[in-house]
């Protein structure tokens, strides 16, 4: 029986590493999809978890351990034996994977009862579900795994990996990683090397939210901003978590950059109105970002996200922090050579001036002609 645990293999500044080490275990380690073979894992919570064999009748009772699951099961033909995903999963507010889902697999909200009534073999739930859920289910003989923590992209790998492991498609687990880590090494590769080797010299970002409650350390968006290159402004004022600010906190963060979570990415009109909202909210209209209008759309699925859909966010902030630096060379070039201009136009001025001045001087008008003798 193979001992797993979960641990951060993965970490920015290393994600050549993590690439290679991914290749190797998707070509040495396992074999292939339809292989399965007993396994011991250490869970989020903990606990050693014993799958002794692949599991037929699969119920994921979080959005994380959905869009994951949907994507590995889908790619080797198996959706059919998802039994169960959370309702979140239908709405495209939060969900990546809104209608790839068949309405014949059934839809949970939490309670353990409604995950019961589908007979799994699995129930795959992520540390936020709430404990008597987990304590029903235990009771109840059902086996259950609990996937996460989700404090970072190195969380997200690894539980890509573990769900893998467990599915018995371990193969199309590796692929799965070897997509998001490139993702993640392309963005790593826009940044520039002065900022990489000094990361607080990074442009700062913050997130908002209508109610003040932002994003500290120890959360994925720290992990996306500092993988790109920032600093996220939250986490440098030392917070953690998801803590709620009010206005005169929030404005003493003096982000560069507002990261600004939309229903739809080409949605102008929601943007427009987010943007008129964030104007007139309290601390965050005094922010200099918020003035200048420097603000990173990025629909909220994907930044939310706590599986491989987050890369496209990653790419997203990436590609505007890197128009941003542009722009900042190109506004900082434009004013360099405007303060060029105009100190020639003064040096033209002052001569000009000196030589009408010289004129006027009685020391350099022409001397009096001299009459005959």
């Amino acid at each position: 029986m193979r001992l797993l645990t979960q641990r951060r293999i993965f970490s920015f500044p290393r994600i050549a590493l993590a690439l290679l080490v991914t290749g190797l275990f998707v070509r040495s380690e396992f074999g292939t999809a339809e292989t399965f073979r007993p396994l011991e894992l250490r869970d989020g919570l903990g606990r050693m978890v014993k799958i002794a064999q692949s599991p037929q009748r699969i119920a994921s009772v979080s959005l994380a351990s959905d869009e994951v699951l949907v994507e590995l099961l889908s790619r080797s033909g198996q959706l059919n034996r998802l039994v169960a995903v959370s309702k979140l999963s239908d709405d495209a507010r939060w969900s990546n994977i809104s209608g790839r889902v068949p309405q014949t697999t059934a839809r949970v909200v939490g309670e353990a009862e409604s995950i019961v009534i589908t007979k799994p073999d699995l129930v795959i739930l992520a540390g936020f579900n709430r404990p008597e859920v987990l304590a029903t289910l235990e009771r109840a003989k059902i086996p259950t795994f609990v996937v996460g923590p989700f404090n970072s992209l190195a969380d997200i790998v690894t539980a890509i990996a573990t769900l893998g492991d467990i599915v018995g498609l371990p193969v199309e687990a590796g692929k799965l990683r070897v997509e998001l880590l490139t993702t993640l090494e392309r963005a790593r590769g826009m940044i520039p090397q002065n900022v990489r080797s000094k990361p607080a010299r990074g442009p700062t970002l913050v997130s908002w939210s209508g109610d003040g409650t932002v994003m500290g350390q120890d959360t994925t968006f720290d992990s996306i901003v500092r993988g790109v290159g920032g600093v996220n402004a939250v986490a440098r004022a030392g917070l953690r978590g998801w803590p709620k600010l009010d206005p005169e906190r929030l404005a003493r963060l003096r982000p560069d950059f507002v990261v600004v979570p939309v229903a739809h990415a080409g949605d102008e009109p929601s943007r427009q109105a987010v943007v008129t909202q964030i104007k007139a909210a309290p601390g965050w209209k005094a922010m200099s970002a918020v003035q200048k209008d420097r603000f990173i759309f990025v629909p909220e699925a994907q930044l939310l996200a706590l599986s491989h859909h987050v890369a496209p966010a990653v790419q997203t902030i990436a590609d505007a922090l890197a128009a941003g630096r542009t722009r900042q060379s190109s506004e900082a070039q434009a004013a360099k050579d405007s303060a060029a201009a105009k100190a020639t136009a003064a040096k033209k001025s002052a001569e000009k001036k000196a030589r009408a001045d010289a004129a006027k001087s009685p020391g350099h008008m022409d001397p009096p002609r001299r009459e005959g003798p």
